[in-house]
């Protein structure tokens, strides 16, 4: 079996957006942000499933809570 990728946008963002993988993007988030893991509260992932309609468009949004302010990022 074939590894693919974090670096291919469709691989990351479904390594990212899958429900079952928020320990995942936690951890990741965390590293970027130089947070804690705990300062992350709660984690939404906003149009998981929209296709960009050029190479430059947004794919997908993630935000998160550390309890006192939500951050988009």
């Amino acid at each position: 079996m074939e590894l693919l990728s974090p670096k291919i946008d469709v691989v990351f963002k479904m390594l990212f957006s899958a429900a079952d993988n928020k320990d995942i993007l936690t951890d990741f988030l965390a590293s970027v942000l130089d947070v804690e893991n705990d300062d992350i509260k709660e984690l939404h992932v906003v149009n998981s499933e929209m296709l960009p309609e050029s190479v430059d468009a947004e794919i997908f949004e993630i935000g998160y809570s550390n309890g006192a302010a939500r951050q988009k990022n």
